[in-house]
Order: C-alpha cells, then sequence, then structure tokens
C-alpha cells in the first residue's frame, strides 16, 4: 500500500534537520523544490459508518446500529453495514451537541 505524505511538512523537516550540515546547505532549496513540485494525490479521508451522522440505532433493535440515509427522492432507507464501513455519502458526526 502506498502511503501519502504532506508535502510542505517533509521540506519543513528537511531544511530544519540539513540546515546543519554545511556541504547540504547549498541543495536544499533544490530538494525542497523537487519536493514541493511532485504531483499531488487526489484523496479524500473517508467516513467510517461508526463516525457517520447516519449511522443510527435501528428501529427494530436499538442495540444494532443501521446506516439511515436519504435515497434521492428524500425517502429515508436502511442499509446495513459494518461500524468499519464506508460508503460516499458519509458525513462525519459533531458529537460535540
Amino acid at each position: 500500500m502506498e502511503r501519502y505524505i504532506k508535502t510542505d511538512i517533509l521540506a519543513k523537516l528537511v531544511f530544519d534537520k540539513w540546515q546543519e550540515c554545511d556541504e547540504l546547505k547549498r541543495i536544499i532549496p533544490s530538494i525542497k523544490r523537487a519536493i514541493m513540485c511532485e504531483s499531488a494525490i487526489d484523496a479524500v479521508e473517508v467516513v467510517r459508518c461508526k463516525d457517520c451522522e447516519h449511522y443510527k440505532p435501528s428501529e427494530a433493535d436499538p442495540n444494532r446500529k443501521m446506516c439511515w440515509r436519504k435515497d434521492v427522492d428524500g425517502f429515508p432507507v436502511c442499509y446495513d453495514f459494518y461500524p468499519t464501513d464506508f460508503c460516499s455519502y458519509g458525513e462525519r458526526r459533531d458529537d460535540s451537541t
């Protein structure tokens, strides 16, 4: 599996760490440019069902949670997913209330 990093954090780390070495000081700008010019990955963080606002207790069994999002016509639909599943409709639940 590929790992994704934040290029600005890596560039700062390279600058801060290698600033101490005189031989490397002259190539730091080239390294930073190379890092910052690397193409970005179009990725989004997924919202797991357990963290989604649509994942609520079942009406038939309150001990069991299910997805209760609305369909395209606005009618509620129920889907049975595991807590670690996710979908493109996931919306992170705001637990601050």
